[in-house]
């Protein structure tokens, strides 16, 4: 399936992008949170991480991702539902984590490998930059401010929605703090459709 960032397409006009569905690769599956997952009862552990596609902007300026993610948020609620936590204590046993890489054909999004997103209770940490139109615009990441996880990623489109602060350099100037706080919206690729947050070619469409 081909498809591009919408908001990229309107607010980035002079660069055009296609992009295939994500292969992540397979180290990222070794980067593990920090702290012990928590698993609600025996044989409810949490899912494997997902390929995921990230949709995001920082003052409106859009660029897109291809990345890993995993959140253990369906096992910490089934610990809720069973009793076994509290909705305050479940805090501490929430982690999430978001590893950003270039599109599989990235003609114009150029992601640093050191691009990640965490949350480890309640603590949250990020950083990485993004490249657009090979230096015309770098985002860096400076501050994680928020990190939402869905307990339905695994079966459904939705998986999180980070916010966070950042500076802009443009044209190779230095880096200024932007206006307005970043977005990043996750999707599990597994639940991609035509029309909605991609564009597909007619002969790739399902």
């Amino acid at each position: 399936m081909k498809r591009f960032s919408l908001l990229s397409a309107v607010l980035l006009s002079p660069f055009v992008v296609s992009c295939a569905d994500s292969t992540a690769p397979s180290n990222l599956l070794l980067l593990p949170p920090s702290a012990p997952v928590f698993a609600a009862s025996p044989g409810n552990s949490p899912p494997p991480p997902v390929d995921a596609f990230v949709d995001g902007q920082v003052d409106g300026i859009s660029f897109a991702a291809d990345g890993t993610y995993f959140s253990n948020e369906e096992s910490v609620q089934a610990g809720i539902a069973l009793g076994a936590l509290t909705v305050a204590s479940s805090e501490e046993k929430s982690h999430a984590w978001l590893k950003l890489d270039d599109l599989t054909n990235p003609p114009v999004f150029d992601i640093s490998p050191s691009a990640q997103i965490k949350r480890q209770g309640l603590r949250l940490s990020g950083n990485g930059t993004i490249t657009i139109g090979g230096g015309a615009i770098v985002i860096r990441i400076d501050e994680v401010t928020s990190f939402e996880s869905s307990p339905d990623c695994a079966t459904s489109r939705l998986c999180g929605t980070i916010t966070f602060t950042a500076s802009i350099s443009r044209n190779g100037g230095p880096f200024t703090p932007a206006a307005n706080p970043g977005t990043m919206v996750i999707f599990n690729d597994d639940f991609l459709g035509c029309g909605e947050i991609c564009e597909c070619q007619p002969t790739n469409c399902g």
